[in-house]
């Protein structure tokens, strides 16, 4: 009967994978590959043809200059903001129902719209904002690097959130009782024995609040403006304004290969930390 029920289970795990490598190589693979083909492949043969025009355009450079600039300043803010969160929430003596309200309203901005943020940022710090007229502010320009940075910040640090409160989570409190115990500060603990073993978490959510930030599109296209370019609605404006999408193809193709390299860095990191 056990092995009956093994062989059972054995065989929905298999059609599990099965069923995940698919939709991976459907939903993935493909369009990365279509993606790769329709920019490296022109004629029945190689070519860097098509990547000549993003390279000749100052616009389409500070795009992608804009984009990690952007991408590296909300992935720290939004990393920082997330393990202050999760800090609190897993380190201070607080009611179990006050975690609880912590936890939930935190993930709010995460699950709400993608125009929500950037329109309620907009009617508080936009021209004629709630908060402009209450302190009394006329020349503030909020468009630009600095509403957008504020939005995604706000937006993506949910991610960093949940990935640093079960990191924080699961440290054996028996390392830092072992340092309180020997006499070390608050802050001596928290600098030589829960920073470092959360590190491997921090970078992992950096990595994601980048990665998010790099493929914003909502954000970017209601604060961001002419003034401000992103790679993503670059494409986006290539495709629906020019009918460019060999032009369009170019974006998504740097921000993949920024992303790559993003993330072949915190791997690297992380295997290296781990031995």
């Amino acid at each position: 009967m056990t092995n009956i029920t093994l062989k059972g289970r054995d065989k929905t795990t298999q059609l599990t994978v099965l069923m995940l490598w698919l939709l991976l190589g459907v939903f993935v693979v493909y369009p990365l590959a279509r993606l790769l083909a329709m920019t490296f492949w022109a004629d029945g043969g190689f070519t860097l043809a098509n990547l000549k025009p993003f390279i000749s355009s100052w616009y389409d450079r500070q795009a992608a200059v804009n984009s990690i600039l952007l991408g590296c300043a909300v992935g720290a803010a939004g990393t920082v903001l997330g393990f202050i969160f999760a800090f609190a929430v897993t380190r201070l003596a607080m009611p179990g129902w006050l975690k609880l309200v912590i936890g939930g309203v935190t993930i709010l901005p995460l699950i709400s719209p993608p125009f929500t943020s950037s329109i309620a940022l907009t009617l508080s710090l936009g021209p004629n904002g709630i908060l402009l007229q209450f302190f009394g502010l006329d020349n503030f320009n909020f468009y630009g690097f600095w509403g957008t940075f504020i939005s995604e910040t706000l937006t993506y640090f949910p991610v960093a959130f949940m990935t640093l409160s079960t990191i924080l989570a699961r440290i054996d409190p028996n390392l830092e009782d072992a340092a309180y115990s020997l006499g070390a500060s608050s802050f001596t603990v928290f600098r030589s024995v829960t920073l470092p073993l959360a590190a491997p978490g921090i970078a992992n959510a950096f990595l994601l609040v980048f990665s998010c930030s790099l493929a914003d599109f909502a954000t970017p296209q209601v604060l961001g403006g002419h003034s401000f370019p992103v790679l993503p609605t670059q494409a986006y404006l290539q495709i629906t304004g020019m009918y460019d999408f060999k032009g369009a193809q170019r974006s998504p193709l740097c921000s993949s290969f920024r992303l790559w390299w993003s993330t072949a860095c915190s791997t690297t990191g992380s295997a290296a930390r781990a031995t």
